[in-house]
């Protein structure tokens, strides 16, 4: 299995440089490791998400239009997060914004246990 998170410790170095190639694939970097972490979480929840706009469904999924009962601020706090890091994944143009996201997002889904690990 994929460790996503060292999709993260890439991002961190790539960000250092001075390159704009290296701060665009740091924010693509950071987004996948944050989506991929809310993924687990979402699928360990029993989420089925579409294979269309799964990126979109997933965000959705921890924030929903109507509040759903049994969903935590914790989990409504990702969702809206990972939507923000999204729009500023496909912009790539605030750096520092997007990587502070992706590691807020992490850190909330570490606490709520939905790290992937390792096999």
């Amino acid at each position: 299995m994929f460790d996503w998170m060292t999709f993260h410790g890439l991002a961190v170095e790539l960000a250092t440089r001075e390159d704009v190639a290296a701060h665009r694939s740091a924010v693509s970097r950071a987004y996948y490791a944050a989506f991929h972490a809310a993924l687990t979480h979402a699928e360990r929840r029993g989420a089925s998400l579409p294979k269309v706009e799964k990126h979109a469904a997933l965000w959705q999924w921890f924030d929903p239009p109507q509040p759903i009962p049994g969903r935590t601020r914790l989990e409504t706090r990702i969702g809206k997060n990972g939507r923000r890091l999204r729009a500023s994944a496909s912009v790539s143009k605030q750096l520092a914004e997007s990587m502070q996201l992706a590691q807020s997002l992490l850190v909330d889904l570490d606490e709520l246990g939905g790290m992937p690990r390792p096999r």
